[in-house]
C-alpha cells in the first residue's frame, strides 16, 4: 500500500476547482435530467419506445454502452438503460449492460479520483489510512457485496475512489459484482416485460429475494469465524430462502417444460424436450444443430450429499448404481412416452466434480456411454455463469452439506451427450432394470 502524504493545512486553489469541477458534473446530470429532453428520454417508457425502434441499427447497442458511461460519470443513476438493454434479449442484453456497466464504474472512479481525490487526502488524512487499511484487509469481499445492495450506482464508484481503493481492487471487485448481478437484473426484467398481474408479483418476490439470497452468501465469503457463525444462526431466515429457492425451481421447471419421466425415489432426472441449438458430440460423431433432443435435469431432492471428505467408496458404488438406474428407466421410458417420440440424443450441461474430490465423474459419465467435452466458448461463458450460480443456489437450498468449506467458483462443468439409440442399447439389456442399490 502506497504510503499517504503529508500535506500542509492550506489546500491549494487548484484541488478547490477540481473539487467544484467534480460537484459540477453532478449538477449538470441533475440539471440535465431536469431541464433538458434528456430527462424525457430516460425515462423507462419512452427509453424502451426509442431503443425498440433502433434495435435494428448496428451502433444501437454502442449508443446504449455509451449513455451508461456518460451517466455514470454524471453521477445519474442506470436503472432505466437496463431496462432498455433488456429488450435485446437476455443473452446481449445482458453482454451490453455488464459492459456498459463496467465502463461506467471504471469512468465514475477515475473521474472522482482525479478531481476529488487530493481534497479528501487533504482534510481527513488520518481517516483515509485506517481505510485503506480496512481495505487492503477486508475490501474485496465487500466492495463485491455492494453490487447486490440497494446503494446508488454512483455512491458506490465515487465513494471507493474517494475512499482511496486501489484501481486494480476497484475494477476487478466491480467486475466480479457486476457480472452476476446484471445477469439477475436481466433475466427478471426482461421476464417481467412479459409478466402482468399475479406472476408479475411473484416475480418480483423471486428478484427481491435473489438478491437477499447474494448478500448472505458473499457475506460469508468475507466474514470469519463467529460473524459468520451469527449469520446463519437466523435459521428461520435460512429456511425461508431456501423454500423461496425451491419454489423458483419449481416455477422453472414448469416454464420450461421439464418433467419426471418416473416418480421412483432412486430417479436423479428430470427431462426436457428440446431442440439442439448446436451441433452435438456424440461417442459415434455429431447430431446436428435443430435435432429433437432430451436434456437431462438433476432432481435435486434425490441428489446424494457429498461431505467435505469427498465420497467414500460406498457412497461412489451406490451414487453410480442409482445414475446407471435413472437411465435405464429412461431408456425404457423413450419408447413408451410420446412426449419423447423423435428424440436423436439424450444429456445436458453437468456438472464434472467440486475440487478436491476424489469421485472420477468424467470416468463414470465415459463408462455409462456419455461423450464428455468441456463447456468452451466466449457465449457459452454467460450461460454457464448463470448455471454456475443457479446449481450452487440449488445446491444450498436442496443439499447444503455438500456445499461446506467448498469454493463458490469450485463447480466445473462439461457436456455430456450420447444418441438415444446408444441409451437404448446400453441401458436396457438383459436384468438392467433390476439393479439394486
Amino acid at each position: 500500500m502506497t504510503p499517504l502524504p503529508i500535506f500542509k493545512k492550506r489546500i491549494p486553489l487548484s484541488t478547490w476547482l477540481r473539487l467544484l469541477a467534480l460537484c459540477g458534473l453532478v449538477l449538470a446530470g441533475l440539471a440535465l435530467v431536469r431541464f433538458s429532453s434528456l430527462g424525457d428520454l430516460l425515462t423507462e417508457k419512452n427509453l424502451m419506445a426509442f431503443l425498440t425502434e433502433l434495435r435494428g441499427v448496428w451502433w444501437a447497442p454502442l449508443l446504449l454502452i455509451g449513455l451508461y458511461t456518460l451517466l455514470a460519470i454524471l453521477g445519474l443513476p442506470p436503472g432505466p438503460l437496463m431496462v432498455g438493454g433488456a429488450l435485446f434479449g437476455t443473452f446481449f442484453g445482458s453482454v451490453y449492460n455488464i459492459t456498459g456497466l463496467c465502463m461506467g464504474a471504471a469512468g465514475s472512479y477515475l473521474v472522482a479520483k482525479l478531481l476529488g481525490r487530493d481534497f479528501v487526502i487533504r482534510i481527513a488524512v488520518d481517516r483515509l489510512r485506517r481505510a485503506e487499511d480496512i481495505f487492503e484487509r477486508h475490501g474485496f469481499w465487500p466492495l463485491v457485496q455492494t453490487r447486490f445492495l440497494p446503494l446508488p450506482f454512483a455512491v458506490v464508484n465515487f465513494g471507493a475512489a474517494l475512499a482511496g481503493v486501489r484501481p486494480a481492487l476497484f475494477l476487478t471487485a466491480a467486475i466480479v459484482g457486476l457480472i452476476p448481478a446484471t445477469l439477475i437484473h436481466t433475466y427478471f426484467i426482461a421476464n417481467l416485460l412479459l409478466a402482468s398481474g399475479r406472476e408479475r408479483a411473484i416475480l418480483l418476490g423471486f428478484y427481491l429475494g435473489t438478491f437477499i439470497i447474494f448478500n448472505i452468501l458473499i457475506s460469508a465469503m468475507w466474514l470469519k469465524g463467529k460473524e459468520r457463525n451469527k449469520l446463519f444462526n437466523f435459521i428461520w431466515l435460512t429456511d425461508f430462502l431456501r423454500l423461496m429457492i425451491r419454489r423458483l425451481d419449481s416455477r422453472l421447471r414448469r416454464k420450461q417444460g421439464i418433467f419426471e419421466y418416473s416418480d421412483h425415489p432412486n430417479c436423479m432426472f428430470r427431462v426436457h424436450v428440446a431442440r439442439a441449438n448446436r451441433d452435438l458430440i456424440i461417442p459415434a460423431g455429431k447430431v446436428a444443430a435443430g435435432v429433437k433432443i432430451l436434456e437431462l435435469h438433476f432432481w435435486n431432492d434425490h441428489i446424494p450429499s457429498i461431505t467435505t471428505e469427498g465420497m467414500s467408496v460406498a457412497k461412489s458404488v451406490k451414487g453410480f448404481r442409482k445414475f446407471k438406474y435413472s437411465l435405464t428407466e429412461l431408456a425404457i421410458q423413450v419408447k413408451q412416452d410420446p412426449r419423447m417420440s423423435g428424440v436423436q440424443a439424450v444429456g445436458g450441461l453437468m456438472p464434472l466434480f467440486l475440487v478436491g474430490d476424489s469421485y472420477p465423474a468424467e470416468k463414470m459419465l465415459t463408462r455409462l456411454g456419455f461423450a464428455v467435452h468441456p463447456h468452451h466458448g466466449y457465449r457459452r461463458f454467460f450461460s454457464l455463469l448463470g448455471k454456475q450460480m443457479h446449481g450452487w443456489m440449488m445446491m444450498w437450498a436442496f443439499n447444503p452439506d455438500t456445499l461446506k468449506n467448498r469454493d463458490l467458483f469450485g463447480l466445473r462443468w462439461a457436456d455430456c451427450w450420447m444418441s438415444i439409440d446408444d441409451l437404448i442399447q446400453t441401458h436396457t439389456k438383459k436384468n438392467s432394470a433390476t439393479n439394486r442399490l
